[in-house]
């Protein structure tokens, strides 16, 4: 049986990385409800992300190798990644699938 998680981390990108992802946040316009604006920008392929072991680090495409704060261990293969900001903080949120 396999199981879906969800794991949320705070992003810690170094200057020239926040700027790519502004870039790229104003770059894609959408209609928002109000109250429900967020930036964020999905990583769909997983196959290309590589978690950094014992170290805080994830390699995203296009944005290199990011330092993030880790509370916990990411288990299981890596599906997708969203990069997200809230109150001006850019936050790291991965899902994995795992054996159980």
């Amino acid at each position: 049986m396999e199981v879906f998680k969800a794991y949320r981390f705070r992003l810690e990108p170094t200057s020239e990385q926040a700027q790519m992802l502004d870039q790229w946040v104003k770059r894609i316009p959408r209609l928002k409800k109000r109250g429900k604006a967020t930036d964020s920008i999905r990583f769909p392929d997983g196959k290309s992300m590589v978690n950094g072991g014992e170290h805080n680090t994830i390699k995203l495409p296009k944005l290199g190798e990011t330092k993030f704060r880790r509370s916990r261990r990411i288990k299981g293969d890596i599906r997708n990644a969203t990069v997200s900001r809230v109150a001006g903080r850019w936050y790291l949120i991965v899902h994995t699938i795992a054996e159980q």
